[in-house]
């Protein structure tokens, strides 16, 4: 019991002990070192202990020891943005295989159409001996200045409408305090734009052409009933 004449017994409340330990809320787990070489009157020992103890605790402690909890920011909104732009692209992929399937449609009614105002025209070469292959070269010569001129429209509207879908999706996803869409345009990809659509129209004009430069020259030359030859 001589070894304990030298304790001081107290008695604290809770809340008072969390104050001068300066511990958290419900905080009950408290380590306090004190006496032996930390009351040293050598400075440089007492500095040595903290310093290994200091080290020993590193050594041993981690991020759950103080509830932290680390999240990689920039990975995590990296596959998020890659997610979204996935499912974005697939979506304007699907819109625009349906634009393309519409385009063609719309540009073999013009171009009969106009097989059909021009049937007395064709009729006429016809007749004054212009065989098939020359009415098909007519017809695609034709095609490739329009194509050409229409690329060139085409593209230049379609990076206006992208910048607006782009400032479309920029508001509407800023007001829920993120930034994905940036406008962005590469002259490759404005080729590959203009190219794509001009062998687009070449082909339809020339699968027409196939079946106009058939035109029955009687048929054509009285306005009637339209007759092909095989």
């Amino acid at each position: 019991m001589a070894e304990l004449d030298d304790v001081v017994l107290g008695f604290v409340s809770l809340d008072y002990a969390e104050q001068l330990s300066a511990a958290g809320p419900n905080e009950r787990s408290i380590i306090i070192i004190t006496g032996g070489e930390l009351e040293a009157a050598d400075t440089s020992n007492s500095q040595l202990v903290l310093s290994n103890l200091s080290l020993w605790l590193d050594n041993r402690s981690d991020s759950a020891d103080v509830d932290l909890q680390f999240t990689a920011v920039k990975i995590e909104a990296g596959k998020a943005a890659a997610q979204s732009s996935g499912i974005i692209s697939g979506m304007f992929l699907v819109f625009g295989t349906f634009t393309i399937a519409a385009g063609i449609l719309l540009v073999l009614t013009i171009v009969l159409m106009l097989a059909e105002a021009r049937r007395s025209e064709l009729g006429v070469l016809r007749a004054i001996g212009v065989t098939r292959s020359d009415v098909r070269a007519q017809a695609v010569m034709e095609g490739v200045v329009i194509a050409t001129l229409a690329g060139i429209i085409g593209g230049c509207l379609g990076l206006l409408l992208a910048m607006g879908i782009s400032a479309g999706f920029s508001s509407i996803f800023a007001s829920a305090g993120t930034d994905l869409f940036t406008f962005s345009w590469e002259f490759t990809s404005l080729f590959a734009g203009w190219a794509w659509g001009f062998l687009i129209a070449i082909v339809t004009l020339w699968s027409s052409a196939l079946w106009t430069s058939r035109l029955n020259i009687v048929s054509a030359l009285r306005g009637g009933m339209v007759r092909m030859q095989i």
